[in-house]
């Protein structure tokens, strides 16, 4: 049986020494093989400023659905941006109903 591959992909601006400390580890604890791959600029979309200026984790995700390699057996994006996710968003921090009681 072939070894099965992860991908890490960066997402904005990542240090290449934090992703290959991050492969290594994975490497180590896992026997898989890593490859690092060229960074995905953050989608502007994402941003959501009334969500105190932090990215929608959910775009997110759902477009690196669509960018995972076919030979991949999982992928791993890595971001120093701060990120939210809508559901969790709701029950929180911020009131996602108007006008309901609390």
């Amino acid at each position: 049986m072939a070894i099965q591959t992860i991908t890490i992909l960066p997402i904005g601006e990542v240090e290449f020494t934090l992703l290959h400390y991050i492969g290594k580890c994975i490497k180590k604890a896992f026997q898989l093989n890593i490859e690092i791959v060229a960074g995905q600029e953050i989608l502007t979309e994402t941003f959501e400023p009334v969500f105190g200026g932090k990215f929608n984790s959910t775009t997110i995700l759902k477009s690196l659905c669509k960018s995972k390699p076919s030979h991949s057996h999982k992928m791993l994006a890595v971001t120093e941006i701060d990120l939210y996710s809508p559901i969790f968003a709701c029950f929180w921090h911020f009131p996602c109903f108007s006008n309901t009681a609390t």
